[in-house]
């Protein structure tokens, strides 16, 4: 996995883990364990996404 340092690298993988989020909830459902997990990962890297974006004042 990319280096989540920078916002490029950031939205790379918030677009990868929300791609696998659709693909995981489309074929095993929405409250399934395994989507919940890439759901939590998500948000995750959106709040570090959204940290970077406001400390850097864009």
């Amino acid at each position: 996995m990319l280096h989540a340092n920078s916002e490029h690298s950031l939205l790379v993988i918030i677009k990868s883990l929300r791609e696998e989020m659709i693909r995981i909830g489309n074929s095993e459902g929405l409250s399934n364990e395994q989507t919940l997990k890439v759901s939590q990962k998500l948000d995750y890297y959106i709040l570090k996404y959204q940290k970077l974006i406001h400390r850097s004042g864009l």
